[in-house]
């Protein structure tokens, strides 16, 4: 395994930005995979997971608290964690584009960089908590760009953040700064995942996949499993599932292995 910490300047954000990325490298012995893990040839590339961080936290984090590095060497599928800075990948209303970045610059920067491919059927998107909402936003707003997304204790809709007594208090801290003092640059046709799942089946457009899961205990749970069922009427291939978990790591780190083994995954380079 191999754990980069790339950085560069964006275009987009108009600041130096650090970005995670785990690739599936082999070890001096391999012994747990044999001959599976290898290093790319000049014509081979890792399908990639652009795995969006919780609201509050960085580009690490998601390395730090859960074992995507090894889930990334059994799937030898690439991992990328920008920092999103509590924006949710919205531009924002003065001009730091934070969907722009995310959608446009950050693959086209990686993709110069490191082996992984630009194909749609390569590329999956999504996260835990606030990482998950990303996830479906951006998937819905770019279907060709991502083959499927997923999310892990999400709100899939975030102003339902205000009913939830846990959440208001992050809510109220950051809801001016993505739709203004008073909404008023609130657009659903940008924001609402109902709105755009809706605007994608009248599209006509391919569909990613989306799998969602949400834990009985979690506190956001309440909130958070109505829209998400809404949505899932919605578009043509959801799963949702509940089991039993809180908001934490602790039941989502198990949750990204199994999204891991629902992605369609190759277990080697594609070309």
């Amino acid at each position: 395994m191999a754990v980069f910490e790339t950085k560069f300047f964006s275009e987009s954000l108009l600041q130096d930005v650090t970005v995670s990325v785990i690739l599936p490298l082999p070890t001096s012995s391999n012994m747990e995979f044999g001959d599976a893990i290898q290093y790319p040839g000049q014509k081979q590339k890792y399908q990639v997971i652009w795995l969006i961080p919780t609201g509050t936290a960085d580009h690490s984090k998601n390395v730090r608290s859960s074992r995507i590095e090894e889930y990334a060497k059994i799937h030898q599928v690439a991992v990328i964690t920008p920092n999103l800075h509590n924006s949710l990948g919205f531009n924002l209303p003065h001009g730091v584009e934070y969907f722009d970045f995310l959608t446009r610059e950050l693959p086209t920067i990686m993709r110069s960089i490191y082996p992984i491919s630009s194909r749609r059927e390569d590329n999956f998107i999504g996260g835990a908590s606030n990482g998950g909402f990303t996830g479906y936003m951006t998937a819905l707003r770019n279907p060709h760009q991502y083959a499927a997304a997923f999310s892990i204790g999400s709100f899939l809709d975030i102003r339902k953040c205000r009913d939830n007594k846990h959440a208001k208090f992050w809510y109220e801290k950051v809801s001016a700064s993505l739709f203004g003092e008073n909404d008023q640059y609130y657009d659903p046709h940008v924001h609402d995942t109902k709105t755009l799942a809706e605007d994608l089946a009248a599209s006509g457009k391919e569909q990613p996949k989306f799998y969602s899961v949400l834990g009985f205990e979690d506190p956001y749970y309440p909130e958070a499993v109505g829209p998400t069922k809404e949505i899932s009427k919605i578009l043509k291939d959801m799963t949702v599932i509940e089991e039993h978990g809180f908001h934490d790591w602790d039941f989502w780190d198990p949750q990204l292995r199994k999204v891991l083994e629902w992605l369609p995954l190759k277990r080697g380079f594609v070309e």
